[in-house]
């Protein structure tokens, strides 16, 4: 009888526990959907202020593109490089920075530049410049 009382209490621990752990998970799902909408909707609100015309007109102006590709897909990765050579990490670390250094910038430069009152539609045009050459520039980063 005390075996069979046992188990109860075990089993109602275990259904308590899963209980909490289902709780987390939720919490933290929908910590990281707000996060991810918050996000959004600060990219959006800084690209939506910003003339289509004036994007467009920045693709055009080879020097800045090329001064942005040329830091993000040259200068990082042999920054990452060099703090690897300085500081040695594990591989799979060593792999994860050098791909973390060559990814595209992303949102929150156009943030950055709408603070700052720099150029939006540069920093617009840079990030989707990178984004698209990222799929070559990114296996070739990392086979070096």
């Amino acid at each position: 009888v005390q075996q069979r009382t046992r188990r109860r209490v075990s089993g109602r621990s275990a259904g308590r526990q899963f209980i909490r752990l289902r709780q987390q998970l939720c919490a933290e799902m929908g910590a990281a959907a707000v996060s991810a909408s918050l996000l959004f909707a600060l990219v959006a609100g800084v690209t939506g202020g910003c003339d289509p015309a004036a994007i467009l007109r920045r693709f055009f102006v080879v020097r800045g593109l090329l001064m942005g590709i040329a830091c993000q897909f040259i200068l990082l990765p042999l920054l990452a490089l060099l703090a690897l050579l300085l500081f040695p990490q594990p591989a799979s670390t060593a792999v994860t920075l050098l791909i973390v250094a060559t990814s595209p910038g992303g949102g929150f430069s156009g943030w950055w530049c709408s603070l700052v009152n720099a150029d939006v539609a540069l920093s617009v045009a840079m990030t989707t410049a990178s984004t698209l050459l990222t799929a070559v520039a990114l296996p070739l980063n990392i086979a070096l």
